[in-house]
């Protein structure tokens, strides 16, 4: 009876150890998906930075740009408030040669 209590308990010693090591296992995997997972996150956020700073720099193009858009406007207006075009484009003759 006491060699079948020992038996019997190295039988759950040896499948407690083989959880134990699956578990230990388990772990490292999931161990290695979490440094893999922070490396990815850590780029994505360099991505979102760069980008946000392209994404900055671009409407700050755009604003500058429409800011000379505004002033050219005004200065074409300003000409033709002061009547500065001297000859309309129907006064223009094409294909005269002396």
């Amino acid at each position: 009876m006491l060699l079948g209590c020992r038996l019997q308990a190295e039988q759950e010693k040896q499948t407690k150890d083989n959880q134990i090591k699956t578990l230990n296992e388990e772990m490292a995997r999931q161990d290695e998906a979490l440094g893999k997972l922070g490396k990815d996150k850590k780029a994505l956020e360099e991505t979102i930075k760069k980008t946000q700073a392209d994404l900055a720099a671009e409407e700050d193009k755009v604003n500058h740009l429409n800011k000379v858009k505004q002033k050219l406007e005004q200065q074409i207006d300003e000409v033709r408030k002061a009547k500065l075009i001297v000859a309309p484009p129907c006064l223009v003759v094409i294909g005269a040669h002396n």
